[in-house]
């Protein structure tokens, strides 16, 4: 099932990516950074790549194990990553709620807001 939805969903996220550089005039130097939608569709489309070249390498009797252990182990950790963003979201209330404030971070971090500033 889930190769299915990487086979899928390649194509449409591929597309996605290259209107999101033309519309959001990524190949201008200065506009590089300040995307954060278009970086976040770069890593989804990277991460799909990885994800078929796995699909492709499996196929070989060496490396089969390697990728099914592979898999295993990333299914395993989604309890831990929810428990752990669960943590991060709790202790970043705390500190906005305790009214810390990163001036100096405020520079390096244009237009995102405080509690954003914060997770980071």
């Amino acid at each position: 099932m889930g190769w299915n939805v990487n086979d899928f969903s390649m194509p449409f996220i591929f597309i996605l990516h290259i209107i999101l550089f033309y519309y959001c005039e990524q190949y201008i130097e200065e506009n590089v950074s300040r995307n954060i939608l278009y970086n976040i569709v770069s890593i989804i489309c990277m991460a799909q790549a990885v994800i078929k070249i796995m699909q492709y390498v499996r196929v070989i009797d060496n490396f089969g194990f390697l990728v099914q252990m592979m898999t295993s182990v990333f299914f395993d950790l989604v309890p831990f990553f929810a428990v752990f963003f669960i943590f991060v979201l709790f202790f970043g209330l705390v500190i906005e709620v305790m009214g810390a404030d990163f001036d100096n971070q405020k520079d390096k971090y244009p237009g995102l807001p405080k509690f954003v500033i914060i997770l980071i």
